[in-house]
């Protein structure tokens, strides 16, 4: 991982904290190796981590990733071994947050969005990776999302960014 890739989303995340100092839980859609998972833990705000990949690319990262990580496992970490589209059926508590980082498509980006803002709360914060002219199906999606909801994009340096959900006063 990449110096700025780190500082970047550390910003993103200090800016939300700031704005809402309640968020506690958040799925992550797409772990990989638990580099951002990793990130996460770093802010003790994060009570529950839901990490959520099937990992069929390969058994090498789910290997990189439970060595890393396990010993939070079922404390503030719960890796779940599912695909987005999956594993949203089955959520059901009031969610803070949703960092999208899982399959790039613009199918797969457009799906994620669309399911997880309606799993948050009032206020709670979308956000993701690879909001780039790099990943142009991801940043169509995203701006087609972000357009058609009339909500504010926030970036940072590594591609991350965020918006915060509507709530029950806004416009």
């Amino acid at each position: 991982m990449e110096v700025r890739q780190v500082v970047g989303l550390i910003q993103m995340i200090n800016e939300i904290v700031k704005l809402d100092p309640t968020v506690s839980n958040l799925v992550e859609i797409g772990t990989h190796i638990g580099e951002a998972t990793t990130i996460f833990l770093g802010f003790s705000n994060f009570k529950k981590i839901y990490c959520v990949d099937p990992f069929i690319i390969s058994p090498y990262f789910e290997e990189l990733f439970n060595k890393r990580l396990s010993k939070y496992f079922g404390v503030r970490c719960f890796p779940i071994r599912k695909t987005s589209e999956d594993y949203v059926k089955d959520f059901n508590e009031p969610l803070d947050m949703v960092y999208i980082d899982g399959d790039h498509s613009y199918e797969s980006v457009q799906m994620d969005l669309k399911l997880w803002y309606n799993k948050l709360r009032a206020n709670g914060f979308l956000c993701g990776h690879d909001y780039s002219d790099l990943e142009p199906e991801s940043k169509l999606a995203i701006d087609e999302f972000i357009s058609a909801n009339e909500l504010k994009l926030r970036l940072f340096e590594d591609w991350s960014w965020y918006v915060q959900k509507k709530g029950p006063t806004d416009g």
